[in-house]
């Protein structure tokens, strides 16, 4: 799987995310991230909400297609959430007891379940 699939993959997981949040979660360098999202964007995968300070990534029509999610709404950034999300992923990328895999896939889980 390549780092656009699985930026992909994480941001249908929460729906939104921004650079800082996406490399967390791939423990990756932010400059490589945001590369592999601007391809990404370029390709019309993704939408960019530029409101907040940070940029928030959603998913477009064509992508929710991709991954074989059927896209009845589009997603809208909750700007109340955004601080709460923000810590919650330092926090647990913050965890040394957890493999970074493992990581990854308690975190699909445990979004999918809210």
């Amino acid at each position: 799987m390549g780092e656009q699939e699985k930026i992909l993959l994480l941001i249908n997981s929460w729906g939104y995310l921004n650079t800082e949040q996406i490399s967390l979660l791939l423990n990756k360098k932010e400059n490589g991230t945001y590369k592999f999202i601007m391809k990404l964007v370029s390709n019309k995968f993704l939408n960019v909400d530029t409101l907040p300070k940070k940029n928030y990534y959603t998913l477009t029509s064509k992508a929710q297609s991709h991954l074989g999610r059927e896209h009845k709404k589009n997603i809208k950034v909750n700007y109340y959430e955004l601080a709460h999300q923000d810590m919650l992923i330092k926090w647990l990328c913050s965890q040394t007891d957890i493999e970074h895999n493992q990581l990854i896939l308690f975190v699909i889980c445990w979004v999918k379940k809210v």
